[in-house]
């Protein structure tokens, strides 16, 4: 996350009314072991920008920057395949968003909006997310992994 800290920059402390965000990359659960998902990047967007604090009270996005591919999936348009990711705040499991997109191709790099079922608020503390990715063939149906499982 090196590039994530030199394209972000460091902002000073949190200081009175705003809290800092970190993110914690976890593996996720792969519909398929020939799946991939690389995260090359992860921040929040607060106000059009990348940011590391983000005033109590204020919506923010999360973003993911990645590359998936299924190389043995044989992926197409009649065959298509879902990346999802997860975030959660450790310090309160209730602040949570994901983003899915569809894919017809394989690799694929691009760029997801965590903000299902809507951006996130910030709460009044500092706040650590883990960010999942998770892949899966569409014809399994699954739409967003349980809850418990982010």
């Amino acid at each position: 996350m090196r590039r994530q800290e030199e394209e972000i920059g460091r902002a000073p402390g949190p200081g009175p009314g705003r809290r800092r965000i970190e993110f914690q990359p976890m593996a996720g659960q792969i519909g398929n072991p020939s799946m991939n998902i690389t995260m090359r990047m992860i921040y929040a967007k607060y106000e059009g920008k990348p940011v590391d604090i983000v005033p109590v009270g204020e919506a923010f996005d999360i973003i993911a920057e990645f590359t998936a591919e299924w190389p043995e999936g044989n992926v197409s348009l009649l065959n298509p395949w879902t990346v999802v990711f997860t975030a959660v705040c450790e310090q309160d499991s209730s602040i949570r968003a994901y983003g899915k997109t569809r894919f017809n191709s394989s690799p694929k790099s691009d760029v997801m909006v965590l903000d299902d079922p809507k951006s996130i608020v910030m709460p009044d503390f500092n706040c650590t997310f883990r960010i999942k990715g998770w892949g899966h063939p569409d014809w399994e149906l699954v739409s967003v992994p349980p809850g418990d499982q982010w």
